[in-house]
């Protein structure tokens, strides 16, 4: 394939619009995770888990997938949605040393749609949220504060 697919879902998924879309979606539904016990901070995925959080999942998939899989297409219009799935499964896969980095990324990249990574990262909001941390998202910086001036 003469694009490369990771690079470019790389780009997508890093860029501000899809970071600010990310951080606003999941900000706005984190008050229905604000239950989890501290149990269920702690473990695994595999404890009880509440309906609306698979419908949560399923929001934010389809999300992320339509805003990164569009700015991808959007470079590549001979692409499309099936191709940029194959690349990542080919490359996720792939047994060549030399590309260990992209297929780390693309295994990334192929698990921001399933359920366990998804529910993971709002458990880490959650934590951040208890222990009065900075709710950060992604690789977005923050706007630095103003100094006063003397």
């Amino acid at each position: 394939m003469d694009v490369d697919v990771v690079e470019q879902l790389e780009e997508a998924v890093l860029a501000d619009e899809v970071q600010q879309a990310a951080e606003e979606f999941l900000l706005r539904r984190l008050p229905l995770f604000e239950c989890m016990t501290d149990d269920q901070l702690a473990f695994g995925n595999a404890e009880e888990q509440r309906l609306e959080w698979h419908e949560v999942y399923r929001e934010y998939a389809a999300l992320m997938e339509d805003l990164v899989l569009q700015a991808c297409l959007a470079e590549s219009p001979n692409l499309c949605r099936e191709d940029v799935y194959a690349e990542l499964s080919r490359v996720a896969e792939s047994p060549d040393e030399a590309s260990a980095a992209a297929r780390s990324c693309a295994c990334f990249f192929l698990s921001m749609f399933e359920y366990d990574s998804f529910l993971s990262m709002m458990k880490e909001l959650v934590r951040r949220q208890r222990g009065g941390l900075e709710l950060s998202f992604g690789a977005r910086p923050r706007p630095e504060p103003e100094l006063e001036r003397e």
